[in-house]
C-alpha cells in the first residue's frame, strides 16, 4: 500500500514522492549529528534528532505501515548505525527498535488527536487535553522502542543494561517533543496561511510564561554542574552549552506558535533531557552501540 497522496494526512506537497527522499536525507544527516553526540567513556549519544524526524515524517506524508516510506526509513536507518561503526547484528537491531517506534508513534498520534494538523486534522497542539493524549502516544512509542532495544541487547550480550534502557527512552522521548512537536506547530502556522485568534485574552500571560519556561530551563542544566559527581567532561559541557541555545530558540518558536498548553512540552523536554545528562554521564561504559 503507498502512502494516502492527497488527503488530509498528507497536507500539501508533503503528499509528493520528493518528500521521501527530502526527510530520509534529513534522517540521514540528523542521524549522523546523534551518533557524533556520544559522551567519552560511555557508547551513548547525548540526542537522537532523528527519531523526532522519522515520526514527523511518517504524520506529515500520511504514510501507512506498508508503503515505501517504511522500506526507505529501514534503509535509512541501517546505513547511518552500519557507516558509524556498528555491526550488521546492532544495526538491525537499532532499525527495529527506530522503526517499531516511529510506528507506534504515529499509529497512537492519529487515533488519539485525530484533529491535530498532520493527524487527519487541521488543528494546532494547543489544548491540554490534546497535549495529554499527545504527551502519553510518544512516551509509550518511544517506551516500546527502549524495551525492544534492551530486550534485543540482552539477548546477544546475555545480561540487561536496565540504566541504558532508561536512557535510550529518555533521549529518544526528547527527541520526539522537540522535533516533532516544534514541525506540527509549524507546517499548521504555515498551512493556515493567517494568524489565530488568541484562545484566551492572556494580558501578557506568554511573555511571563516564555520568561518562567526560560528559567526552569537554564535552572535545570544548572542542577547538571551542581554535583561533581555527574564528572562532566569538556566535550560534555560544550554539548550541553549548544543544547541550552537550541532548546532556547525552539521554545521561542513554539511560544510564537501556539497558546501556553505547549509549552509544558519543552518544559518536560528540558527536565527529561536533563535526568538523561545527569544518568549518562555517570553510567558506565557498555556494549550497546546507541
Amino acid at each position: 500500500m503507498e502512502s494516502t497522496r492527497g488527503s488530509r494526512l498528507a497536507p500539501g506537497a508533503a503528499a509528493r514522492p520528493e518528500a521521501v527522499v527530502a526527510f530520509a536525507l534529513l534522517y540521514v544527516v540528523l542521524g549522523l549529528v546523534g551518533r557524533s553526540t556520544t559522551i567519552e567513556g560511555t557508547p551513548f549519544g547525548l540526542v537522537w534528532p532523528a527519531g523526532g524526524v522519522a515520526v514527523l515524517w511518517f504524520l506529515v506524508r500520511g504514510a501507512r505501515n506498508s508503503s515505501v516510506d517504511t522500506a526507505v526509513l529501514v534503509l535509512a536507518s541501517f546505513v547511518v548505525n552500519w557507516v558509524t561503526g556498528a555491526s550488521p547484528g546492532i544495526s538491525a537491531v537499532l532499525v527495529a527498535t527506530n522503526v517499531l517506534q516511529t510506528l507506534l508513534a504515529v499509529a497512537l498520534l492519529r487515533r488519539w488527536c485525530p484533529r491535530l494538523w498532520g493527524c487527519g486534522g487541521d488543528q494546532a497542539l494547543d489544548s491540554p487535553r490534546v497535549l495529554a493524549r499527545y504527551l502519553a502516544a510518544t512516551s509509550l512509542a518511544t517506551a516500546a522502542g527502549a524495551l525492544l532495544g534492551m530486550t534485543a541487547f540482552a539477548a546477544i550480550e546475555g545480561h540487561l543494561h536496565a540504566m541504558g534502557g532508561l536512557l535510550w527512552f529518555g533521549r529518544n522521548l526528547c527527541s520526539v517533543l522537540t522535533v516533532t512537536t516544534l514541525g506540527l506547530l509549524l507546517g499548521q502556522r504555515f498551512a493556515e496561511g493567517r494568524p489565530r485568534p488568541p484562545a484566551a485574552d492572556t494580558g501578557g500571560g506568554d511573555r511571563l510564561e516564555l520568561l518562567a519556561a526560560v528559567v526552569f530551563t537554564t535552572g535545570m542544566y544548572a542542577l547538571a554542574f551542581a554535583f561533581e559527581e555527574l564528572r562532566l567532561t569538556k566535550k560534555l559541557r560544550f554539548q550541553v552549552a549548544g543544547r541550552i541555545e537550541s532548546d532556547g530558540v525552539t521554545g521561542t518558536a513554539w511560544t510564537s506558535c501556539t497558546t501556553r498548553a505547549t509549552s509544558a512540552t519543552w518544559l518536560a523536554s528540558s527536565a527529561s533531557w536533563t535526568s538523561e545528562t545527569s544518568v549518562t554521564s555517570a553510567n558506565r561504559p557498555s556494549a550497546l552501540s546507541r
